[in-house]
């Protein structure tokens, strides 16, 4: 968690920086700066909304999740963990999605797209999802005789989502600062704005539960599979900061967090994305 609050900070903090220096612009072309000012500042604001106005853009990239995951993670303890971890010796708790999150190994894939509705709004709607499995096999032995469990878990997720940009001092323009001697990084950095993001969404997961105990090469004492489907709705406020790096394309490092209506113990997480937005 300790992680989960240290990115976000970084992000915000980010996102405060550029909200700081673009306040500090705008007072250098407040009035009484002189109308030589006033007027490039009239004719920049133009150039902008002129550069952004009804385009539309695609976007991809994915997703660091960290979900909590309580509520999988009690079921395993119980059919498993529990049983089993009394009755063979050396029991060795299998992983699951829960390690996977905790150490910033689960990620879903976005894919979107989205229109601007004018220089400091635009919508998009989003959709991806992610395919993982978590193998374990550990062979054990019981008045040595050797005891193979086998321990698979699987998760199918997708969703869909909508939702809406608000950028309070507009959308990046790389070409305001092309005539400047900054080199490329530091341009596109001074070109960067921030922007605040609201999404809601629907998410359909399956999980999948695959435990077997043998004998190695003589038999199968036990099988069992268990599958659990879940549909569930999120709503998700984010921050974030959009970076040019081209005239129709830009990089967005935003980080949020998703509040589900149902198993909020197990799908409510921090989310961390890195996207390529292409605009044409």
């Amino acid at each position: 968690m300790l992680k989960n609050q240290t990115v976000l900070i970084a992000i915000v903090s980010a996102c405060l920086w550029l909200c700081a220096e673009r306040s500090a612009a705008d007072k250098g072309s407040a009035p009484g700066s002189g109308p030589s000012q006033a007027a490039a500042s009239v004719d920049e604001k133009s150039r902008d909304a002129e550069q952004w106005r009804n385009r539309w853009y695609f976007f991809w990239g994915p997703a660091n999740v960290h979900a909590e995951l309580k509520e999988s993670e009690d079921e395993v303890n119980q059919q498993l963990n529990d049983v089993y971890g009394k009755i063979i010796p050396g029991w060795d708790r299998p992983r699951t999605f829960r390690n996977l999150s905790n150490e910033w190994l689960l990620y879903d894939f976005h894919l979107g797209a989205g229109r601007d509705i004018n220089e400091h709004l635009s919508w998009f709607i989003d959709v991806g999802g992610i395919i993982g499995k978590v193998y374990n096999g550990d062979t054990y032995h019981i008045l040595g005789i050797p005891l193979h469990a086998q321990i698979n878990f699987g998760r199918v997720l997708w969703f869909a989502a909508v939702g809406m940009d608000y950028y309070p001092w507009g959308k990046p323009c790389l070409e305001r600062y092309a005539q400047t001697q900054m080199c490329g990084l530091l341009r596109a950095l001074r070109a960067a704005r921030p922007f605040f993001e609201g999404a809601i969404g629907h998410v359909h997961v399956k999980e999948t539960a695959d435990v077997s105990f043998s004998i190695p090469d003589v038999i199968e004492i036990a099988k069992r599979n268990d599958v659990l489907y879940h549909d569930v709705n999120y709503i998700s406020p984010r921050v974030g900061v959009e970076i040019p790096v081209g005239k129709d394309d830009s990089v967005v490092l935003a980080g949020g967090y998703l509040f589900f209506d149902r198993h909020a113990t197990d799908f409510n997480n921090v989310s961390l994305y890195v996207l390529h937005h292409h605009k044409f």
